[in-house]
């Protein structure tokens, strides 16, 4: 079953840090979970504003294109903002100049 918006706010107000943003994601986009897990960045079309899934992705294996709204946008906003700095804190604290 689907759960509602009130059931979300509250799983999701008490969820580890780390599982937020897959929560979200299956929330505002209705993706599975091995969707989710297997999404990179080089899925997100930025310009048109959908993320495009090819067909070995999914569970129908058929290729989607999942509208990204804007609580999906300021998701992966903050999440590219935390996992830059986290980078840029790992590569001045190791000495290693090349990204990934």
């Amino acid at each position: 079953r689907k759960m509602s918006f009130n059931e979300y706010v509250k799983i999701r107000s008490t969820a580890p840090e780390h599982l937020k943003t897959f929560l979200a994601m299956a929330m505002y986009t209705g993706m599975r979970k091995g969707e989710i897990y297997k999404l990179r960045r080089f899925h997100i079309d930025y310009k048109n504003d959908f993320i495009r899934l090819p067909k070995e992705l999914t569970k129908e294996k058929r290729r989607k294109a999942i509208p990204i709204t804007n609580e999906i946008k300021k998701i992966f906003l903050y999440d590219i903002r935390k996992s830059t700095a986290k980078e840029l804190n790992n590569k001045v604290n190791s000495n290693f100049l090349q990204g990934r």
